[in-house]
């Protein structure tokens, strides 16, 4: 009996025209997420990452007018977390913009009996007579309020949805850019631990959603703290961390290499393609080998010349295969 009361109250509280509409503006955010990015398939194909690195070197087309506003690259994706918190966001922005349009009219009405309250008081008689002039211009003030009310979260929701997109276009050249090893307007990966880059990125989520909810903050890239003070700004870390750790996970490039090396590993020809890539960057990061590799080489080349000597003697004078050989 207990439960059947509770159930029932709980469905006496529960706003169908509310929830229909906040599923459907969630529904509608994720759409949108979906054909801005062309993430029809989410899931990365396995040529993804040939295809970015083949057109690299190739000039892409597009449109002046759209670049200005989006740069578009087709074999670019989206890291599944940034799409579901930037979704998450639009849906809290629409959640707190319908509710204060919701509330705005109670408030307002709170308003006007606490002025009517301090007009009694202050008249100082029990038996007020009702002034039409002066209901008439609470009425007005009233409805001018609300209409200000309005207007500001109008504002408000629509800067709003402006900062998503100026963050998810400011994201995404910082990424590409990043690949290529260039970091503006964010922490370099050497300023930074790897640990805390790690320990950072986790909350990214969490802060981006923070942020929006306090105020309608929601631009991670750009500090409120100056160039100096920016590392004691927790919400830019996890951002810039973000990214880094983005920039480590799926590096379109690093990743090709990859697949080619893991192509028929079983061959000997990829083994050995593996070794001299190995000897190279090895050469690359201790150029003080390349002498001793090469005074190497040159001994090596000296002892296999000497041993073909030996060979072809041994094969007219017999008995010389018994004799100590010295090589310099």
């Amino acid at each position: 009996m207990f439960l059947k009361e509770i159930i029932c109250s709980q469905m006496a509280s529960f706003d169908l025209e509310l929830w229909t509409h906040q599923f459907l503006i969630f529904l509608a955010a994720i759409i949108f997420m979906l054909k801005i990015f062309k993430l029809k398939n989410i899931k990365k194909s396995p040529s993804n990452e040939f295809l970015y690195t083949k057109q690299i070197l190739c000039k892409q087309k597009s449109s002046p007018i759209f670049s200005n506003f989006y740069q578009y690259n087709k074999f670019y994706r989206f890291p599944k977390q940034f799409i579901i918190t930037n979704s998450i966001a639009i849906f809290l922005i629409n959640h707190a913009s319908y509710k204060l349009y919701k509330n705005s009219q109670t408030f307002i009405a709170t308003c006007v009996k606490f002025v009517n309250i301090g007009l009694l008081f202050l008249s100082g008689e029990k038996n007020l007579k009702p002034d039409l002039n002066l209901i008439n211009l609470i009425e007005n003030l009233s409805k001018i309020f609300h209409q200000i009310i309005i207007t500001s979260i109008i504002i408000a929701y629509l800067v709003s949805l402006g900062q998503i997109f100026l963050e998810i276009r400011a994201y995404k050249s910082r990424v590409l850019r990043a690949y290529g090893g260039i970091h503006e307007k964010v922490l370099g990966p050497n300023q930074l631990a790897n640990s805390k880059i790690i320990s950072a990125s986790i909350h990214f989520s969490g802060y981006k959603i923070a942020y929006c909810l306090w105020g309608y903050t929601n631009l991670l890239d750009n500090s409120v703290y100056s160039r100096k003070m920016e590392k004691i700004d927790p919400g830019f870390i996890s951002y810039a961390s973000f990214v880094h750790m983005e920039v480590y996970m799926s590096h379109p490039i690093k990743l090709a290499f990859c697949q080619i090396v893991g192509i028929n590993s079983k061959k000997g020809k990829v083994l050995k393609f593996r070794n001299k890539w190995f000897l190279f960057y090895s050469l690359i990061k201790n150029p003080q080998l390349k002498n001793y590799r090469k005074k190497c080489n040159m001994k090596n080349s000296n002892i296999q010349r000497n041993f073909l000597v030996f060979t072809q003697k041994a094969d007219y004078e017999p008995g010389i295969s018994n004799m100590k050989l010295q090589f310099n």
